[in-house]
């Protein structure tokens, strides 16, 4: 997706809302995020950067079909896998503050493949059948716009963390995915052979709590909205046939395979106290 056009253009027809009571009203605290008229200028950005995301919505891929020369579906209803799994959670804990960050929705990218993966075209759109050659090649990626929880219990220590704040939260990735190929009756069945990036860093995920914003946004270190990406899955077709899609996304944190990630705060480093992760 051309996330710097889009987000260009909108930013320039962005228009003004009026000012809405946030959680900020009811704190009887202060944070010394820098000087006034910085973080006013901040907040000026990244509430025009919201607006424009919000235009382009990240859309799921699925169900997405293939059918392989002049392969029809023979499946009497669509099958239940074809549509897009649960999402992969993960609890963040930043002190007394707890978040949830999950998985949203699901992308499905087609790749050309010589000597490396290259994308072609756009993403995938949902309820489509693509139409393939014979014994041809299928290269698919997923990704997944990220989406931050906030519990009602924690709102508040965790506003005091995040407002006003770019809050780094780790690299993630969905390398640890699962997706397989659903065969139409009578069609030969097909498995994905995973093969991971080149690049396993990962996406860099960071947390901004807005002023006027009742919660906090996920970026990446572009401030683009923030996305992980899984492995290519790579299947050899045969001559004919008819396939579903069906994946399962396993959102993890490229320093620690667990489901809590803890994040020390500036207390916990200066004293030492730096909690352990939690093993899976």
């Amino acid at each position: 997706m051309a996330w710097i056009y889009w987000l260009v253009s909108a930013l320039v027809v962005v228009s003004c809302s009026p000012k809405k009571k946030t959680i900020a009203d009811d704190m009887n605290f202060t944070l010394d995020g820098g000087k006034e008229k910085d973080r006013v200028e901040e907040s000026d950005y990244y509430k025009d950067l919201e607006k424009s995301t919000q235009a382009i919505k990240f859309e799921s891929s699925f169900p997405v079909g293939f059918a392989i020369g002049k392969s029809v579906s023979r499946f009497k209803s669509l099958p239940y896998g074809a549509y897009q799994g649960p999402p992969s959670r993960l609890t963040i804990r930043l002190g007394a503050c707890r978040l949830f960050m999950k998985t949203g929705a699901i992308q499905v990218h087609r790749y050309l493949f010589t000597d490396r993966f290259i994308k072609l075209g756009e993403e995938l759109t949902a309820n489509r059948i693509v139409k393939l050659e014979a014994k041809m090649a299928l290269n698919l990626r997923m990704s997944s716009q990220l989406i931050l929880e906030v519990p009602k219990a924690t709102k508040k220590i965790c506003w005091k963390y995040l407002y006003g704040r770019r809050t780094y939260l780790g690299r993630y990735h969905m390398h640890h995915s699962q997706a397989s190929l659903l065969a139409s009756p009578g069609s030969p069945p097909k498995r994905f052979m995973q093969i991971p990036p080149t690049d396993l860093a990962g996406s860099q995920i960071f947390a901004h709590w807005n002023k006027d914003d009742d919660k906090p946004i996920l970026r990446n270190e572009m401030d683009f909205p923030a996305t992980v990406e899984s492995n290519f899955f790579r299947s050899q077709l045969a001559s004919w046939g008819f396939y579903y899609v069906k994946f399962q996304p396993v959102l993890r944190s490229v320093a620690h395979n667990s489901l809590i990630i803890r994040i020390p705060t500036t207390r916990e480093v200066q004293t030492g106290s730096i909690p352990q992760p939690t093993k899976k």
